[in-house]
């Protein structure tokens, strides 16, 4: 099984009281098992593809029409 991680946001603590509320992070985690590697990987493969994005390019959220 193979885990993958991603994180996002402003993980260090602000000295700025007055923004300290306007900080935020997340965290996400996915997990594939071995017996279905292949078939993520073709279909994130696809997805890229559809949207032109290179192989080693991120898909950011922003970019999804969802």
């Amino acid at each position: 099984m193979k885990i993958f991680i991603d994180e996002s946001g402003l993980f260090n603590a602000h000295r700025d009281v007055q923004t300290k509320d306007k900080a935020w992070c997340a965290v996400g985690a996915i997990t594939i098992p071995h017996k279905n590697e292949k078939k993520v990987y073709a279909a994130l493969s696809k997805l890229k593809k559809k949207m032109n994005s290179k192989r080693r390019e991120s898909i950011l959220l922003e970019i999804l029409d969802v």
